[in-house]
């Protein structure tokens, strides 16, 4: 679309990643070899994995490694510096909560999954939410995805609660 872009962290750290390149192939204020590497699909957990197991450091030595990350919920011309590792971890959890089946009129004799997985997900917010954390404001991520998954033992009863489930959480 004319006049539209994605506009994604992908496309900051490449930015700035060619204009260190270019201050850096300009200036020459330096002795020694120069690196620059882009890692990718950090997003998906595995990037800098591959790039170590391709042998990345083998191909390309290094004395010291300087690595950053832009923020963009700090203030335009704010550089923050830390010592050590930073931004080096992305997880995930699985969860898996097993219920048991009961018959709709006697639910006291079954445990309900789908409402012990709700306070789950209500007390995992609140992680965030109200605790103090320590760290900048900036490093901060909230889940960008949850998937859960239910599992009917009747037909019928499993295509009625696909239906439902479907129409409950599109108006949601």
């Amino acid at each position: 679309m004319e006049g539209k872009f994605h506009g994604c962290g992908h496309d900051g750290h490449t930015t700035s990643l060619l204009a260190a390149a270019k201050r850096l192939s300009e200036t020459r204020n330096f002795s020694g070899t120069v690196h620059l590497i882009f890692q990718p699909a950090e997003e998906l957990l595995y990037g800098g994995r591959v790039m170590l197991d391709d042998g990345l450091f083998d191909q390309f030595p290094c004395d010291a490694i300087f690595a950053f990350h832009n923020g963009p919920g700090a203030p335009t011309g704010l550089f923050l510096f830390r010592e050590g590792v930073s931004m080096a971890a992305a997880d995930t959890v699985k969860v898996h909560i097993k219920g048991k089946s009961s018959h709709g009129a006697m639910p006291e004799h079954g445990i309900d999954a789908n409402v012990i997985a709700s306070h789950i997900v209500v007390a995992l917010q609140t992680i965030v939410s109200r605790n103090v954390i320590r760290i900048p404001i900036e490093s901060r991520n909230l889940l960008d995805s949850i998937r859960l998954k239910g599992v009917g033992k009747d037909t019928d009863f499993a295509i009625w609660m696909h239906r439902r489930c479907s129409s409950d959480c599109a108006g949601i």
